[in-house]
């Protein structure tokens, strides 16, 4: 059995950068970034355009787009069976509270409760 691990943090923090300083070996495999796994999302990083993107367009796009794109991450992440631990850039839980975060304030919510 794998055992998973994801490094959560907000943008810019470090977590790539810490991840590489791991000391990576046979038994460990690092899962990258979530638009490594959709080729919208890829595109819009290469591009340059993640952001305007992620704030024009609809929060159903943005909820499929995050979904699907981790339904892929996931499958190949269950798919590995060479090595004990794997190191997930970002994890399902905070993908889903950046997904809410930003229909919340792109909607102009005050009151999240």
């Amino acid at each position: 059995m794998v055992f998973t691990i994801s490094i959560d943090c907000s943008d810019n923090a470090g977590k790539t950068d810490q991840i590489a300083l791991l000391p990576l070996h046979s038994s460990v495999k690092h899962i990258g970034p979530l638009h490594e796994y959709d080729e919208k999302l890829d595109k819009l990083v290469k591009e340059d355009k993640l952001t305007s993107w992620w704030w024009s367009c609809s929060d159903e796009e943005v909820v499929k787009t995050i979904v699907c794109a981790l339904e892929k991450r996931q499958a190949v992440t269950t798919a590995i069976t060479d090595c004990k631990l794997v190191i997930v850039d970002r994890g399902t839980a905070l993908y889903g509270a950046v997904a809410i975060s930003r229909i919340a304030v792109k909607n102009g919510w005050e009151d999240l409760d």
